[in-house]
Order: structure tokens, then sequence, then C-alpha cells
């Protein structure tokens, strides 16, 4: 089955064009493109007696309607399907009103909790259809998603598009609670508030019911996929026999080549010791010099320079909880110039760096798409600048051993013209000792 035939039976389904609605680049016509990627997950791989229906607007007791994207209507229950096409990091619990959209570039965005969005479908459902099992499904289609997400419902389930071929396989074990005139009861009195294009196919001049054409369709596609699986099989098979022998021709020429190397090795020993000395000699450097970046680095003086610790003081500061994100720590401070003759410089490389007590190192820049770099910050003859709440990920305030300001310039005027006369300066905000 190729691409063009699952855009078509899409079509049919919806009275939507995929190709051309993906090229429009707006919430609805991404929308649709993740409910296309839902469908063409969902329909090959579905088992046993069933029919789909999409972008259903049922009626619901209060004489409005709720839209379903994606109703599975299976032996074992019916399935509601939301798709959500978003990008990110996704936060939220299946109780809470709004959920919470992070993205590490840029400002956060919420929007409406979407099993509560599904509550309202399955309602609308149950009113019409008692007695039959229904199950909330909440699937995230977009590849660049990230879900942290707390669900307690058991009929309730959230997932990404790439887990939806294991929950296919557990619906399709489930008891069965409907036969196939059931199944076709529910189609038809819902198939009045679908899209559909065509409720009927017309086939060598034959007139065939859409539902029974799409029900041929998966028969082809699974007796084709087990004749794969088959051949697969067999090739796996010869393959292996072929590997078996390879690996004693392989074994057989190893053995020649670790006695020749033995034989070998004993007179290179001296050299390779060298050698390596050397080698190891040049990684631990490596190391302490990359270690050495993270000491904590307390004020100096370096040359002729006469600034001392006092340069410039930390107040005002603030590590507390994110009340919006979980895991996340917001960290705000001032700073304020106290020197004679020097002052310091904050710029695009200038960021905060966390220390944690395990020895890891969190960093932040100071100017990010959050709030965006524009030019740089002197601070000297008295003056303060206020550093706005920075956000550090995945951690708690307990972890915090060391926090300090990095990459910060030293300017002093020369010749009536500020100019920077040491890089790398440190501040410290924070010490847990």
């Amino acid at each position: 089955m190729n691409k063009d035939n699952m855009e078509e039976i899409y079509q049919n389904l919806t009275g939507v064009n995929i190709s051309d609605q993906y090229k429009l680049w707006d919430e609805r016509g991404k929308g649709y493109y993740g409910e296309y990627l839902l469908f063409n997950a969902l329909y090959p791989e579905i088992q046993g007696c069933c029919k789909i229906l999409m972008n259903l607007q049922v009626p619901t007791c209060n004489s409005k309607t709720t839209e379903i994207d994606l109703l599975l209507v299976h032996e074992s229950g019916l399935y509601v399907f939301e798709a959500k096409h978003y990008k990110g990091t996704i936060y939220g619990t299946d109780d809470q009103a709004r959920w919470t959209q992070y993205f590490r570039t840029t400002q956060n965005s919420y929007f409406q909790n979407p099993v509560r969005q599904n509550q309202y479908h399955i309602k609308a459902l149950e009113d019409r259809f008692p007695g039959i099992p229904i199950y909330s499904i909440i699937v995230f289609t977009n590849p660049e998603c990230d879900l942290r997400i707390k669900c307690q419902n058991a009929n309730i389930t959230i997932c990404k598009l790439r887990d939806l071929h294991g929950l296919i396989s557990s619906l399709c074990s489930k008891k069965n609670v409907m036969d196939i005139d059931k199944i076709d009861a529910v189609f038809k009195e819902l198939s009045p508030f679908s899209p559909m294009l065509d409720k009927a196919v017309t086939i060598n001049e034959h007139v065939i019911p859409f539902y029974e054409y799409i029900h041929d369709i998966i028969n082809e596609y699974n007796n084709q996929k087990k004749f794969l699986e088959s051949t697969y099989c067999n090739k796996q098979k010869e393959l292996k026999k072929e590997k078996n022998k390879l690996i004693i021709g392989a074994s057989i020429v190893c053995i020649i080549c670790i006695i020749l190397c033995v034989s070998i090795s004993y007179t290179c020993i001296g050299k390779c010791k060298a050698s390596a000395d050397k080698q190891i000699a040049l990684a631990q450097k490596e190391v302490n010099d990359f270690a050495q970046k993270f000491e904590r680095v307390e004020a100096f003086n370096k040359g002729d320079l006469s600034f001392s610790d006092n340069l410039v003081t930390v107040s005002d500061v603030l590590i507390e909880p994110s009340k919006e994100i979980e895991n996340t720590i917001l960290v705000q401070f001032a700073l304020k110039h106290t020197g004679k003759d020097y002052g310091i410089r904050l710029n695009s490389e200038s960021s905060i760096i966390l220390i944690l007590n395990d020895g890891s190192i969190m960093e932040c820049k100071i100017y990010n798409e959050k709030y965006p770099y524009s030019h740089d910050v002197y601070i000297g003859n008295g003056s303060t600048c206020t550093i706005l709440p920075h956000e550090f990920y995945d951690i708690s305030i307990n972890n915090i051993n060391y926090v300090k300001l990095s990459n910060v310039d030293v300017w002093t005027y020369v010749s009536w013209k500020q100019e920077i006369v040491l890089a790398g300066y440190e501040v410290e905000v924070f010490a847990a000792d």
C-alpha cells in the first residue's frame, strides 16, 4: 500500500486533501497533518473487526456538537483518539486544566488539557451508546516532542506516535464486546456526522459500501505483510548459515594473526610504552585544564591591575523553585559596582554556572532567546544591574553547591575610552557552605 493510497483513503474519510494542507503553515493545516499521521500509523496496524471515522461532529445533550479527531469502532469497544501535533517538552497531569509547552530557547506556552477535551467527546458517545466500553487515547504526533505527563486513570492513554504499535497490540487483546453487526450499526449511526466524501465506492461499475472497501484493503495489506514476514524469516536462516561459515574461517585467521602478533609485540613494547606515557600526560593535562575552568575563582590580581574582591558586590540573590514548571529552579540576583578604577562588562559569552553536589556543571547564558542579547552592559561608577530570573531544569535547590557569574570582562578608561584589560573574571553568587 503506497503513500498515495493512504492519502486518498484519508481524503475520502475526512474530505481533506492532506498534500494541500501540509503546504499551509497555519494551525489548522498543521492540525490536519497531525491527524493524518495518526491515521497513517493506525490504519495498517489495526486487527480484528473494526471501522474508522474521522472529524466527527457528534451532537451533545446541550444541542451543540463536539469534534472527534478519530474514532475507532472496534470489537473490543470505542476508542476516541485526540491528535496533537506539538513540539517541545509537554508538562501536565490528567486532572490539570492546562498543560505547559516548554521550549529551551523560547517562551513557554499553555494549552487546554486534551484529556479533559476528550472527556466531552466521550460523554457524547456514552449518552448515545450506553454499555459499550469507551477509551480515551491522546497521541502526540510530532517527533520533536517529549512528554512529561502523569496520568492515574487506567482508561486514559497518553503516548507519542512511535508508541502506537504497542498500544494497538494491547487493544487487540481486550475482550470482545461487539460483533460485526453491532459494529456496522454504530458506524451507520455515526456516519451522517462524518465529512466522508463518498458513502460508497464504485469499482468496475459496481457500488461497494465504503467500509467494505476499507476492510478489503486491510485484508490485502495483512496478507502481503504475512508473505513478506515469511520471506524475511527464510532469508534470515540462509544468512545465519553463511554467517557461521564466515565465523569459522575468521576464527582460524585470527588464531594465526594472534601468534604472529605476540612474537612481534615484544619488540614494540618499549616504543609503545613511551608513546602511551606521552599520550597519557597530554590527556591528563587536558583534563586538568578543563577542571580548572570550573574551580572556584576567587578575586585575583594580574600584572599591574589593582582591583580586589570588592570590585562588584552581589545582592538580592533569589534561588527558588519555578511555580510553572516542575523540577525547575529560577536564579536571580543584582550586581552593584563598588570599585574605583575598574568596572565589569557583561557580554554575549557571560553565563550563570551552577556546580551541583555531585560535581556536575549546569550553565545558562545571560543573554538567550528569552533575554535576547542586544548590546554589552558596562557596570561602573556605582551603577547596578539586575540579572532577571534564569531557568535551570531537572534539579532541586538541595542539589546546588555553588553558583557563579562567569566570563565577565574587566574594563578601565584608557585615553578617555573604555578598554577591556582582563577577560574571564568570575563573581561568586552563592555558596552552600
